[in-house]
């Protein structure tokens, strides 16, 4: 008998072996922007992601952990959403 492969979804990086390019899509699929990672991160602006996804500075072992960890986890994904900005009612 034979059975189908089953296809899921891609496994998220290896925080150990994290790439700019793994980082910056693993972000962009999480719907974050550069100043979000940042904000979670402890940094106080978007400009050391985009160094870290441009090469130029290394990514440390805790933004690739946690990217990894959420990408992998659907239920800390609530946990690290952005949050929404009120509607502006006039």
């Amino acid at each position: 008998m034979m059975f189908a492969a089953k296809t899921s979804a891609p496994a998220p990086p290896d925080p150990d072996a994290m790439t700019p390019a793994d980082l910056r899509a693993a972000r962009r699929k999480l719907g974050w922007t550069q100043a979000h990672l940042a904000q979670i991160t402890g940094k106080k602006d978007a400009r050391i992601v985009r160094m870290w996804e441009a090469g130029t500075v290394p990514i440390p072992p805790i933004a690739a952990k946690i990217v990894a960890g959420v990408a992998a986890n659907a239920s800390m994904r609530k946990t690290f959403a952005p949050a929404k900005k009120p509607k502006n009612r006039a």
